[in-house]
């Protein structure tokens, strides 16, 4: 059980200097704490000047650096003053500063205040060695200099901030108090009116702050600086950010040396090419600067699609046609047009330059909405349309853009050409009987429509006459001509010609006063001849044919002959051959070798001569078939043909002919092909293929030889018979001119 005493207590100087030191230290924390929020609230006050007059931004934006410098200020004051005055500063903290900061304590001060707190019990040994504590506290504390205690390093600083910028806002409210008070007035918002600067800079076009351009155009941004102000910049430049985050800073270009009192502006520009998204400017010069400048990129107006709907001259007899506009559209003339284009987006109005009849240029404006509420379909009527021309339409959309080239629409003037024929005679050669038919084949055709089509005929020089086709033409822009005219309505005689040939109109009439076009075929001169001249023409032409037939009938058997000298080549040498050992070759093995080696090449060519003489051949017997054909059309159409004679020309000699064509030279030339390319061990069975076809072909071809021939015959027999029976007229004719003298000699005796 211990025993209690009076406690000891600490000695009044050093109770003192304890007091003295939480004093100081109380002041010290609210000299620093008061000046770092002094300098704090100055350094935000300048610092919101500085932005309000570098940026001048928005009212809002002030307001907010205020609130936030204010906010700042207040934090700054509750972290160096108020959190720390509430801070406790017992004697034990404060004899422990002493500990650290004194050495020559050596533990006595904080030892004395710790034993002599009231809630400490103490021992009679404890009080004694407290009591020398005491004594040596308290004979140390004599010695303590508070002020080395603290470092004024940080007090020096924050009163120096907060002087310096409490002195500087002193200075500023005396020398420029105006300046000052403004600032205040714009930073809580009492005026929206920009700093007073010794530079102005303009920026025209961007009156709104925000210019509107087409996409992959260049912009050229101009800025003017006031040569009225203070000072001019000599140099000013532009930054940019765009939207996907991409920044950039240029120089403008100073243009001009401008004289101060004759003009007005010092103009800087900068081009901005190819300009593909949207851009935000600022510009500085000088100690002017123009912030959140726009430059806004939209698509540029076009037109998507255009039509043309037109409504066609009355005598074409066509409703009216949509016509999807391409390059070059070609509309015929007189028709009245009116286009109708679809843009891209939205417009206000459409300009259309378009040329007059007497060439000079007609611009038209086009309003919209033209009809109801779409601002996109233009609708421009062009008046009736007579030559070429091209249109020229500009768009402006509801951004204040324009197409920098216009969409153009060339208009080719399609003028109404008169009817085209394309047409033959069929079967008829350049004479004719007066019975013959005059068979016309071959196609009529207009752009817009024939009206009419007739035979047109002329006898000798009379005038030609007119007479309509059966066939029913009117408004049909192309038909099919396959009609026949019979001369026997002429009752024309041997010795006249006769010109003859077709004539086609159409319908056109624009104006007043118009005739339709009028276009006429191929005229085809015609000699008019007896039957029996005319037989007597064909029969001639029988023979040429038949001579020419002979010629290729020899030539295919001179083809033939040459196949029969085609040799098998030479065998090829075996293996077996050509590694045993060689006997030596005598002179006459070698020279056979030798005549071997060329046989084969030789062979080959004479082969290859052959086939493209069966070609040649065989085309050539194809025109005789189409020549006899032609010699019985002009019989049957002259009307001096027999069924006799149409038998044996078409039956015995054209189709004959005409399957030797399609049936025998192609075997022939299937053998030759098939010899050509044949191995010498079937060269022979290829070489007697390619002869029995020949033979074949050369027997059928002397059998329509043949039927030439017996042709010829009965002709000749004709023509004798027709000799005769000239004879009898003959002799009928000088019998009845006798008889008539008789007569005559008869009345002269009995007067």
């Amino acid at each position: 059980m211990s025993i209690t005493f009076d406690r000891p207590r600490l000695e009044p100087n050093v109770t003192a200097l304890l007091s003295r030191l939480r004093g100081r230290i109380r002041r010290y924390v609210v000299i620093e704490g008061v000046a770092a929020t002094l300098a704090t609230a100055c350094a935000l006050f300048w610092l919101c000047l500085a932005v309000d007059w570098l940026f001048e931004p928005a009212p809002a934006v002030r307001r907010g650096l205020l609130a936030f410098s204010a906010l700042l200020t207040a934090g700054v004051f509750y972290q160096f003053v108020m959190r720390r005055l509430a801070v406790p500063l017992s004697d034990a903290r404060l004899a422990l500063l002493l500990e650290r900061r004194f050495s020559f304590f050596d533990d006595s001060l904080l030892t004395a205040v710790e034993l002599t707190q009231p809630d400490r019990a103490l021992g009679e040994m404890t009080r004694e060695m407290l009591e020398n504590t005491l004594d040596e506290a308290s004979r140390q504390a004599d010695k303590v200099d508070v002020d080395q205690v603290f470092s004024r390093t940080p007090l020096t600083r924050a009163v120096g901030a907060a002087a310096t910028l409490s002195t500087s806002l002193l200075l500023c409210l005396l020398v420029v108090p105006a300046t000052l008070l403004f600032g205040v007035e714009r930073l809580v918002g009492a005026t929206n009116d920009p700093w007073p600067r010794s530079s102005r800079l303009l920026v025209p076009g961007f009156e709104t702050g925000e210019k509107v351009v087409a996409r992959g155009d260049e912009v050229e941004l101009l800025v003017q600086a006031d040569l009225a102000m203070p000072r001019v910049p000599e140099m000013v430049q532009v930054r940019y950010f765009t939207e996907d985050g991409a920044r950039g800073r240029e120089t403008m270009t100073r243009v001009g040396n401008p004289v101060v009192g004759q003009d007005a502006y010092q103009d800087f520009r900068h081009t901005f090419a190819n300009v593909l998204s949207s851009l935000t400017l600022t510009v500085s010069g000088g100690d002017a600067r123009v912030d959140n400048l726009k430059i806004r990129v939209v698509d540029s107006p076009t037109i998507s699609e255009a039509v043309l709907i037109c409504e066609y001259p009355a005598y074409m007899n066509r409703g009216p046609r949509e016509v999807l506009v391409t390059s070059s559209v070609q509309v015929p003339v007189g028709t009245t047009i009116t286009v109708r284009a679809k843009a891209n987006k939205d417009l206000v109005r459409a300009q259309i330059d378009y040329p007059r009849e007497d060439g000079s240029l007609q611009s038209e404006i086009v309003a919209l909405p033209s009809a109801g509420d779409d601002l996109r379909t233009i609708d421009f009527r062009l008046p009736t349309f007579m030559a070429d021309a091209t249109l020229a339409f500009t768009l402006y959309d509801t951004d204040g853009i324009h197409n920098r080239k216009p969409f153009v629409v060339a208009l080719s003037a399609v003028s109404d050409e008169p009817p085209q024929l394309s047409l033959q005679l069929r079967g008829i050669g350049s004479a004719i009987t007066p019975l013959a038919r005059l068979p016309l084949e071959g196609k009529i055709t207009d752009d817009y429509g024939v009206a009419s089509a007739a035979f047109q005929v002329a006898v000798d020089n009379a005038p030609p006459q007119q007479f309509p086709l059966a066939a029913n033409v009117a408004g049909r822009s192309e038909f099919d001509v396959d009609e026949a005219y019979e001369v026997r309505d002429l009752a024309l005689k041997p010795g006249q010609k006769l010109l003859f040939g077709a004539q086609a109109s159409d319908a056109f009439h624009l104006v007043e006063g118009d005739q339709p076009h009028t276009a006429s075929s191929e005229r085809f001169q015609l000699d008019v001849v007896t039957p029996e001249g005319l037989r007597a023409m064909l029969e001639s032409r029988e023979l040429n044919l038949r001579q020419r037939f002979e010629t290729i009938i020899s030539e295919v058997i001179a083809t033939r002959d040459s196949l029969s000298g085609t040799d098998n080549p030479p065998a090829k040498t075996t293996e077996s051959e050509t590694t045993a050992a060689p006997s030596p070759p005598t002179e006459g093995e070698e020279a056979d070798k030798k005549e071997d080696a060329n046989d084969a090449p030789l062979a080959r060519l004479t082969v290859e001569r052959a086939r493209q003489n069966a070609e040649k051949n065989s085309q050539e017997t194809a025109g005789v078939a189409t020549a006899f054909d032609e010699i019985r059309e002009e019989l049957v159409n002259n009307r001096v043909d027999t069924e006799e004679l149409r038998i044996r020309l078409k039956d015995r000699i054209a189709d004959p002919l005409r399957a030797i064509v399609e049936q025998q030279f192609p075997d022939l030339d299937r053998r030759l092909q098939a010899l050509h390319d044949a191995a010498p061990a079937s060269h022979a069975a290829s070489q007697k293929s390619a002869l029995e076809q020949a033979d074949a072909l050369i027997v059928a071809m002397e059998r329509v030889r043949d039927q030439m021939l017996e042709l010829e015959s009965f002709n000749e027999a004709i023509e004798m018979l027709r000799a005769i029976i000239d004879s009898e007229k003959e002799l009928q004719e000088q019998v009845r001119q006798r008889q008539k003298q008789k007569v005559r000699d008869l009345l002269e005796d009995s007067e």
